[in-house]
């Protein structure tokens, strides 16, 4: 799709003892750990559910459903998740309207025309990809350093993990939450040239031979 490769796993789930199953479970596991964009479809009824009936936020829903497929949240850090809700076909109007409220959710059934459904998923999706990996045919910038590379992924890293703990209506704590996104930013100064004490150090006893 959009020159971007694309995999499909087999289903995950943990009760099953079946030699073939569990093979193709493991190997959908090693796909995720290298996959940039992973899309996590679950049944559209059982997350209006628990969105509705336990008041529970997407992003927690998210959580909870990969646990219960045996996948570690904390090792996807850094990772895009898409949620998709699946057999919209089944809500009813009232639930169609709930569900059109959760932006961060795709919806897709298989049930209605390619043109109503189907084809503003794929683009939708399309725009998913262009996000993370640019236009293919474009020019794009480089990262020259492996030092703004290390400082990228750990910008990264605090950002997806405000991301996954911030939540205002159970932890509203914003001077913790915070700090993740001024560790965020730190990582990027570094970048730009606001120099820390670690980078002058670090370049000191490098560059230099202290004690000659």
């Amino acid at each position: 799709i959009v020159g971007a490769p694309n995999v499909d796993t087999a289903g995950l789930h943990k009760h099953t003892k079946d030699m073939v199953e569990l093979e193709g479970i493991s190997r959908a596991k090693e796909c995720l750990q290298n996959a940039d964009l992973i899309l996590l479809l679950t049944d559209a009824q059982e997350l209006l559910r628990n969105i509705t009936t336990n008041k529970q936020s997407a992003q927690n829903y998210q959580t909870d459903y990969l646990k219960q497929l045996d996948l570690d949240a904390n090792k996807l850090i850094g990772k895009r998740i898409q949620l998709i809700a699946n057999k919209i076909d089944l809500l009813s109007t009232t639930d169609l309207q709930k569900l059109a409220q959760i932006d961060s959710v795709l919806k897709i059934t298989c049930k209605q025309p390619p043109t109503d459904i189907v084809q503003p998923f794929l683009r939708h999706f399309e725009k998913l990809l262009y996000e993370l990996c640019g236009e293919p045919t474009a020019e794009h910038p480089r990262i020259t350093h492996a030092r703004y590379r290390q400082q990228l992924e750990r910008c990264n890293e605090h950002l997806h993990i405000f991301l996954h703990e911030y939540a205002p209506d159970i932890f509203p704590d914003t001077a913790i939450s915070a700090q993740k996104l001024r560790n965020a930013l730190k990582c990027i100064e570094r970048i730009t040239g606001h120099v820390s004490t670690d980078d002058i150090l670090d370049v000191v006893f490098k560059d230099f031979c202290i004690g000659k």
